[in-house]
């Protein structure tokens, strides 16, 4: 197979367009004053994709948002709602797998597959927060949760 050069964009704020990213971050640092970079963007984003994100927009993540200059803080906007990624290659099919999350268990019906928050909603397999081994467990979870929802209704 041929290799294809693939760039992926990201905005880590989807509840923002990329204009409006800048003034958001304004507004945040008047209610968290005297904070660093670091401490600003904790609860936006993964603590783990901060520095990463600091260091793509030329920025220490000991400075403070008023001590940056608008290059920076448009570096870090843009670092924000605009990440670009080139992938240079990927693990075949076999490495495959799925991400954690979804809807906690204890907000559905296990017996119907029901929401308990929202009436005739129904949720199955990985939408909802469990996963298992790899082998067919995650599959298998799936195929059942749909099983008993299909019966329940």
């Amino acid at each position: 197979m041929a290799h294809q050069k693939v760039e992926i964009i990201i905005n880590f704020l989807p509840f923002l367009s990329k204009e409006k990213i800048l003034p958001f971050l304004e507004k945040r640092n008047e209610k968290l004053a005297d904070q660093t970079l670091e401490e600003m963007l904790e609860g936006l984003v993964n603590y783990k994709l901060i520095p990463i994100l600091l260091k793509k927009a030329h920025v220490k993540n000991t400075q403070k948002w008023q001590d940056c200059s608008l290059k920076e803080k448009e570096n870090l906007s843009n670092s924000l709602g605009h990440f670009s990624i080139h992938i240079t290659d990927t693990k075949d099919f076999s490495s495959a797998q799925c991400s954690r999350g979804g809807i906690p268990l204890d907000e559905i019906n296990m017996h119907t597959m029901e929401s308990l928050k929202t009436k005739d909603l129904y949720v199955i397999g990985e939408l909802l927060d469990v996963d298992g081994d790899c082998g067919g467990y995650n599959l298998g979870f799936a195929w059942l949760s749909g099983i008993r929802c299909g019966k329940s209704l």
